[in-house]
This record gives C-alpha cells, sequence and structure tokens, in this order.
C-alpha cells in the first residue's frame, strides 16, 4: 500500500468525522435526528476510543516519558463529555 497509507487512513478518519458533524448540524429537519444523534455518538465514541489507545502507545514507549494509559484515562472521558454536549446540548436541533 505504500508509506503513505496510515497516515491516509487517520486523515479518512477524520475526514469521515466531520462529515458525519457537518451533516448533523445541517440537517435539523429530519424526524428521527435524536437516533442518528445517539447512534452517531456511540460511533465516536468507540472510534475516539480506539485511536486514544494507539496514541497512548506512542507516548509510553521507551523511553517512558508518561505513564501507561495516561492519555486514554484522560482523554477518553474529556472527549467523549465534549462529544455528547456538541451533540446534544448546543441546542441547534431545536426549533
Amino acid at each position: 500500500m505504500g508509506r503513505y497509507w496510515k497516515p491516509t487512513q487517520r486523515l479518512l478518519y477524520v475526514a469521515a468525522i466531520l462529515t458525519v458533524i457537518h451533516g448533523v448540524t445541517v440537517t435539523i429537519h429530519l424526524t428521527h435526528l435524536r437516533a442518528i444523534l445517539i447512534v452517531t455518538y456511540g460511533f465516536l465514541v468507540v472510534l475516539v476510543a480506539l485511536e486514544l489507545r494507539r496514541l497512548d502507545r506512542y507516548v509510553t514507549r521507551p523511553p517512558r516519558a508518561l505513564p501507561a494509559n495516561l492519555v486514554t484515562l484522560v482523554g477518553l472521558p474529556t472527549l467523549s463529555v465534549l462529544l455528547f454536549w456538541a451533540f446534544f446540548f448546543l441546542d441547534h436541533h431545536a426549533h
């Protein structure tokens, strides 16, 4: 696949997430928007968790600069709360 495959794949994840966020914020007239938001939130939290585990393994390689699992333990709750706030409390879906 070449040496640019992994960065391209990660960039594709970011582009897909931004596309979903854009679609959710623009399409306020869907009848099942709440269900779509809940499912999307669940998938995004799983993707964020997987990406944070990868980042955690990267930053805790020898020489260990950070304790193991620090990035995941701090980043996952922070980002999941931020996504939850953005999806459900910004009130940009109300008419």
